[in-house]
């Protein structure tokens, strides 16, 4: 047992000791039944009482198969979600009552999008860890990432992750979430990519720029716009990075080149330089947008790498499919409705109205209170059958 921040006393809850009772009740259920032969010839033969207990000690065995699955479920459920939010609780220090209020968040948002939610907290869980240390924040994560996953699909780990560390290293703030998505669905809608790994190379971006201070709009855009094009998020991330540190290095220099990258931008030396000096980054992204040759721009960098050649020729070649990027991420982010409006409408669907039936089963059981007595009540009353046929066998033993 540990205690978080605050000094709480947590611990994750334990079913193995329950669910090891329940396998040796019934590895012995199903023993007895196997010996119920031996025990009648012992006693004399086969006779109406012998065949009543057979048949009652085979009605326990099903009984206790059916009762140890049920609760392997409810409990497996039930102790991930409580486990994962006494994980949340650890990282961020919250108290018992906030992380209450989170599990009803949780279980209120399942049964809205038919995600577990296990799955949910496990979205929180990640918030936690990106340093989200208010409860607030980690239930609008969790939210935006599970109305994410309702239009996608499914929003796995490593893609919140990614959404995570985009949020993080672009400094953005903790109630952006919800316009982190719909840039991210916006791009999703208009590129030949999927949201997946639109995330993916926008969060390795995040990452290669992060010593540039580039807006998660800026990464979204540059992102979506190389998933699109088929270019490796860790290829891209780094040539840019190359990129961006040469024009800052050409900068500082002064001179030809950076005249000669100025007038291929199309901006004048003044305008090109003061980008160059706020965010290099956005230079690389400008010269793009301008359809600069990539031999001219190489060249004044003094840049060889065919890595950097290759992804800057990609961008620059498809300047008109980069600017659209931009203009869509930068539009969406600010706009913030292409997640909500596409996530009313998938919620409405036959397809999810079945998930949140199944959500809504999940969470009687996640209760451990509704099947799991109805099994348990069933089995105490054939093990009350089993007893009285063998009192039967006894007394017929004893005319």
């Amino acid at each position: 047992m540990a205690n978080n921040s605050l000094g709480i006393e947590i611990a994750p809850i334990n079913a193995k000791p329950m669910l090891d009772s329940l396998t040796q009740i019934l590895r012995g259920t199903q023993g007895l039944q196997g010996s119920m032969l031996l025990l009648a010839t012992g006693i004399g033969g086969v006779n109406k009482q012998t065949i009543i207990a057979g048949a009652a000690l085979a009605g326990l065995t099903a009984a206790t198969a059916k009762l140890y699955k049920t609760v392997i479920g409810a409990v497996e459920g039930y102790a991930e979600l409580e486990n994962t939010l006494v994980s949340i609780g650890r990282i961020a220090g919250f108290t018992t009552l906030q992380l209450t209020t989170l599990e009803g968040n949780f279980r209120s948002l399942s049964l809205q999008t038919g995600i577990t939610a296990e799955k949910i907290a496990s979205f929180g869980e990640t918030a936690a860890r990106f340093g989200i240390k208010t409860p607030e924040g980690v239930a609008d994560f969790s939210e935006s990432m599970a109305r994410l996953g309702l239009v996608t699909g499914e929003a796995s780990q490593s893609m919140v992750r990614d959404l995570a560390r985009i949020n993080k290293l672009t400094k953005a703030s903790e109630d952006e979430f919800s316009n982190l998505n719909s840039a991210v669905v916006a791009l999703g809608n208009s590129l030949p990519t999927t949201e997946d790994q639109i995330a993916r190379t926008s969060g390795r971006l995040s990452r290669d720029l992060a010593q540039f201070e580039v807006s998660t709009e800026f990464v979204l855009g540059l992102g979506g716009a190389m998933a699109g094009l088929g270019v490796s998020a860790e290829l891209g991330g780094s040539a840019i990075q190359r990129l961006s540190i040469a024009l800052k290095e050409a900068e500082g220099q002064g001179g030809p080149a950076i005249e000669t990258l100025a007038s291929a931008a199309g901006l004048t030396t003044t305008a090109f330089e003061q980008m160059v000096q706020s965010n290099p980054a956005e230079a690389v992204v400008a010269l793009a947008e301008a359809g600069a040759d990539t031999d001219q721009v190489l060249s004044a960098l003094n840049l060889s790498s065919v890595r950097v050649r290759s992804v800057f020729a990609s961008l620059s070649k498809n300047s008109l499919t980069l600017s659209d990027a931009m203009d869509t991420a930068n539009d969406s982010y600010k706009e913030n409705t292409t997640l909500s409006k596409q996530s009313a409408a998938q919620a409405k669907s036959l397809a999810n109205q079945m998930k949140q039936l199944e959500a809504a089963q999940k969470a009687v059981n996640d209760t451990l209170a509704g099947q799991v007595e109805k099994d348990a009540i069933e089995y105490y009353r054939l093990l009350t059958d089993v007893s009285k046929a063998f009192a039967g066998i006894n007394d017929e033993s004893t005319k």
